[in-house]
């Protein structure tokens, strides 16, 4: 924290923070030092690029959902140059964040930022849109009250979205959408049913879950009636243990395989 600061204060000093990672690619013009510490957290680790270059499909599209600034989209396409990067990301402020990062970047041709949250269905939603804290920003459920800066969303399932893409494989799809993947995965039955999906990643919190109405135990079973299966990831990025309700209560914050055709 204190090393983040001080290159945060060279602002003052009319040194602009950014941060590099992977394949040479650059994230800056952050809003706040709330925004630049967490894109910390955003880049990927070296388990999760081996995992993602091991399993992912070399062509077709890859579906990032819950994009944010883009640090994780631009990672999947230097890994998959042959694949069509579509990035998910409702937040207003973020979105144009993650178009901003795409550009500079050179990545316009194979990363394609949509301004879209991904659900159960197609439909409109609130959605937290707090600019101090980006990385926490979420869907609102019907009937839930919460105070804070709201706006509204356009919500498209992942087996709306690629009705009029049949044909491309979906290489990879990665989901990060605080708390609600359960709905993702619901809302993808047929993606991921058909045969059509390599693999994938999904972030385990279980707070997440628990703070937006879900549980574990959806999470698992959404999966699984798809007939695929989450596998935690060793520190070289190899699938190893499936994750269960009892690995799960030891996780407070990771990134999980998705894979078809679980086998114990």
């Amino acid at each position: 924290m204190p090393l983040q600061w001080m290159r945060w204060c060279l602002r003052w000093l009319g040194i602009m923070p950014s941060v590099r990672f992977g394949d040479g690619n650059l994230v800056c013009n952050f809003r706040n030092f709330s925004e630049y510490r967490s894109v910390l957290s955003m880049i990927p680790p070296t388990s999760e690029t081996s995992y993602i270059s091991a399993n992912a499909g070399s062509t077709g599209i890859i579906l990032d959902v819950g994009a944010n600034i883009g640090c994780m989209s631009l990672t999947l396409s230097d890994l998959r140059p042959n694949c069509i990067v579509y990035a998910f990301e409702p937040s207003p402020e973020t979105f144009k964040h993650l178009k901003s990062n795409v550009s500079n970047n050179k990545a316009s041709d194979r990363v394609i930022p949509l301004r879209l949250a991904v659900g159960r269905e197609d439909t409109i939603l609130q959605f937290l849109n707090d600019s101090g804290s980006p990385a926490t920003n979420r869907l609102i459920l019907p009937g839930e009250h919460l105070s804070g800066p709201l706006v509204e969303v356009n919500v498209v399932s992942l087996d709306s979205f690629l009705v009029d893409k049949r044909g491309p494989e979906v290489a990879f799809l990665k989901i990060d959408v605080e708390g609600h993947e359960p709905a993702v995965i619901q809302g993808a039955i047929q993606l991921l049913s058909s045969g059509t999906c390599r693999s994938g990643l999904v972030e385990l919190c279980p707070a997440n879950l628990h703070r937006v109405g879900y549980t574990v135990e959806d999470l698992l079973c959404s999966v699984e009636s798809a007939g695929w299966c989450l596998r935690h990831l060793n520190n070289v990025g190899i699938p190893c243990s499936i994750v269960s309700l009892e690995s799960a209560s030891l996780v407070t914050l990771e990134n999980v395989a998705l894979l078809p055709k679980c086998i114990e």
